[in-house]
């Protein structure tokens, strides 16, 4: 199956005129138990998030995954795209790649899971801090998935662990890769064309490590709903 033939012909029937973030989580290999890839489109219809288009595929041809998110960014509506984020922790070349195709279409942010960010004045890094904040979403009941029992086993296999993430690997070599660009979709949401969100600072690339509280069972979550409600009463 090619890229493009993974992705639904009417799937924008779906929107309803609400900003989409486009999340896209890299892999260029098509091994049998290589990470596929996954781009998931993520719809904000007046502060519930519904993700309108989730999709997964292996390919050992960066061209393919191009055509696949040009399919996709050329379907949706251009006023409508707060921003496209890619993974960058690995193909950082690829990645590079799609943002100067892109960004004539819209901003695109590229994402290194290891590198260091401040969120209300503790650091973290990008991969708990997005993943944290899709988790958020889910308990809150602000996030719907779109049917299918392939996405619940995908985003089944990541943890929690020692206050971040952990991600088990199927015998297919999916990877909760779909957990992944939808985090990313949500973030382009988030963080859009401003290119920051009030109260994250990124720093110097590094794997910072994140701080303990026996105190507070989850501190990540915690902070996240301190500053979603902030950003919703300002």
């Amino acid at each position: 199956m090619l890229a493009t033939e993974a992705i639904p012909t009417d799937w924008t029937r779906h929107l309803t005129g609400g900003r989409l973030g486009i999340g896209y989580d890299v892999a260029t290999t098509e091994k049998k138990t290589s990470n596929p890839s996954s781009i998931t489109v993520t719809e904000d219809s007046g502060g519930k998030y519904w993700e309108r288009l989730v999709v997964r595929f292996k390919s050992g041809d960066p061209d393919a995954a191009m055509q696949a998110l040009e399919s996709i960014l050329t379907a949706a509506p251009a006023n409508l795209i707060a921003a496209l984020c890619v993974d960058a922790s690995n193909e950082k070349y690829h990645a590079q790649n799609v943002r100067k195709k892109f960004r004539i279409i819209c901003p695109v942010h590229l994402i290194a899971s290891g590198e260091t960010v401040v969120w209300a004045g503790e650091k973290f890094s990008y991969k708990t801090l997005l993943g944290s904040l899709y988790v958020n979403a889910f308990e809150d009941g602000k996030l719907a998935l779109p049917g299918g029992e392939w996405i619940v086993k995908d985003h089944r296999l990541v943890k929690n662990h020692a206050g971040g993430f952990a991600t088990d690997l199927d015998e297919e070599g999916n990877h909760g890769d779909t957990f992944d660009s939808g985090k990313l979709s949500l973030w382009a949401l988030q963080r859009g064309a401003a290119g920051s969100v009030n109260g994250v600072r990124a720093m110097a690339v590094g794997g910072g490590k994140n701080p303990s509280r026996p105190d507070i069972k989850n501190r990540m979550l915690d902070l996240a709903r301190q500053a979603s409600r902030t950003r919703l009463t300002s």
